[in-house]
């Protein structure tokens, strides 16, 4: 007999359940009539307003530019066969870019903002307008002309001056770096070439005049031989050396034999510099593959500073002609200080540099002589890095005897001896008393250091470096040296 079917039972629906269940409807179609119906149109944003030209028209159409300052000074640019040149120095070579610029500039000017509506209510003489700091006066091929004055820097964040177009009633504002070709010296045109030192050929630097200062290259780094006879720190030079690869000129004012020297303070300079070169070798591939190499000889070159331009720069005398040079890319040979390049950590050779290692203290002495020698493999094979090149280890052996100490507990020791480092300067021309508390003799492939140390007071010794004592250290040095002696 077969059973009868159950029938289902039926839940009544609880009546939140149904609410939500009726909102999530009411979302579905709501989200569904909203991306059916038509979109609306978005109005475009606002358009920029175009700048207010002082200056618009083809620099090819500029027949003349007359320049003239607040004092009357100033130049007139009049175009040639070859373009715009400088009135009175038809016959002078002329700086192609910067030529370009100011024809750029004059065919090209707009105003960054309006500053007043109405310039004869202005008070003009508050904006460097009246008189202006410079005016130029522009003459076109047909006869056209147009003024713009050019005022006062304004405080803007981004550097603009006051400019006003005469036969507008209203001054803007321009661009600095816009108009900033205008206010250069008739002299700026000149063309010539900037210097071009490799400061790694370099050998010495000498300087004489406000302060004396000799510096002298070795291998194994820079020595000072005035004022003081002091190794110099490699840091140091290399900024120094890395500035006088980067020294560029502003203006060339002309040959030195037509010029008076004592206006520029070149008479009597201020700081004379002496830049020696080191011999070398050029070497070079002609079109044909075929290698050649052209011997350089050795030279010398000379710089003479002389008195401040009145604008951030200075005079100089280079090469037979006289420039004008800013502070920022010059200024530096008159803030060298030698104290700022001395030494301060005498332990300092590269390892693959020594020669010998010697070091005494009380009734303690060892001398170790350093070699370089080339690495092997285990399959005895001259070991190489990925590029080919030998790859080489320290070896070192006790002098006189000749027992090898092991590499890692040498190159320790050494690397404790480089904490030496000065702790303070010492007075004045001191001189150390007594007897050396300690001897460090370093030998490199080029030098010799002798570092000594001589009591100072309770917590310092006296640091001489090949006989000269500038600095005081930490005395506890020597204890940490003869704690770690290999």
């Amino acid at each position: 007999m077969d059973k009868a079917p159950r029938k289902k039972e039926k839940r009544p629906v609880k009546r939140g359940a149904l609410l939500l269940l009726l909102l999530g409807i009411a979302l579905v179609l709501g989200a569904a009539a909203y991306f059916l119906r038509p979109q609306t149109q978005l109005p475009p944003p606002p358009e920029t307003p175009d700048k207010e030209k002082l200056l618009s028209r083809p620099a090819e159409e500029i027949a003349q530019l007359r320049v003239t300052d607040r004092e009357g000074g100033g130049y007139r640019l009049v175009r040639g066969e070859n373009g715009l040149a400088v009135e009175g120095m038809e016959d002078t070579p002329l700086r192609a870019e910067a030529m370009e610029e100011i024809a750029l500039m004059a065919s090209d000017m707009e105003a960054e903002q309006t500053a007043w509506e109405e310039a004869a209510a202005a008070p003009l003489s508050d904006y460097g307008l009246e008189p202006p700091a410079l005016r130029l006066e522009i003459t076109y091929a047909d006869g056209e002309e147009k003024t713009v004055l050019l005022g006062d820097l304004t405080l803007e964040e981004t550097p603009q001056r006051y400019a006003r177009l005469v036969g507008d009633a209203r001054v803007f504002t321009v661009l600095e770096a816009e108009c900033e070709i205008f206010f250069r010296e008739k002299d700026y045109f000149r063309d010539f070439a900037q210097p071009r030192l490799d400061p790694s050929l370099l050998d010495r630097i000498q300087i004489s005049g406000n302060f004396s200062l000799d510096l002298r290259y070795t291998p194994s780094g820079w020595l000072m031989e005035a004022p003081h006879r002091y190794p110099a720190a490699p840091a140091r030079m290399s900024v120094l050396l890395e500035k006088i690869g980067a020294m560029a000129f502003e203006a060339c004012l002309g040959d030195a034999g037509n010029l008076a020297l004592w206006d520029y303070g070149l008479d009597a300079p201020a700081l004379t510099v002496t830049l020696k070169r080191a011999a070398s070798v050029i070497q070079g591939e002609t079109v044909d593959g075929e290698s050649v190499s052209l011997d350089v000889p050795a030279g010398e070159y000379t710089l003479l500073l002389g008195r401040e331009t009145g604008q951030s720069g200075v005079y100089l005398l280079w090469e037979g002609k006289v420039f004008k040079a800013s502070n920022f890319l010059l200024g530096f040979w008159k803030e060298l200080n030698a104290d700022e390049l001395l030494l301060q950590q005498p332990v300092n050779f590269q390892v693959n540099d020594l020669k010998s290692v010697s070091f005494s203290a009380g009734d303690r002495a060892e001398a170790y002589r350093v070699e370089m020698v080339e690495s092997v493999t285990e399959n005895n094979r001259i070991a190489t890095d990925e590029y080919g090149r030998v790859l080489y280890e320290c070896q070192v052996t006790r002098v006189p005897g000749g027992g090898s100490v092991e590499q890692e507990a040498f190159l320790n020791w050494y690397a404790g001896l480089a904490s030496l480092r000065a702790g303070g300067r010492l007075p004045e021309g001191y001189q150390p008393q007594g007897e050396a508390e300690a001897r460090l003799v370093l030998e490199s492939n080029s030098i010799t250091r002798e570092i000594l140390l001589y009591p100072y007071d309770g917590l310092h010794d006296v640091l001489s470096v090949n006989g000269t004592a500038l600095h005081y250290v930490q005395k506890n040095w020597i204890e940490k040296a003869l704690e770690m002696l290999p």
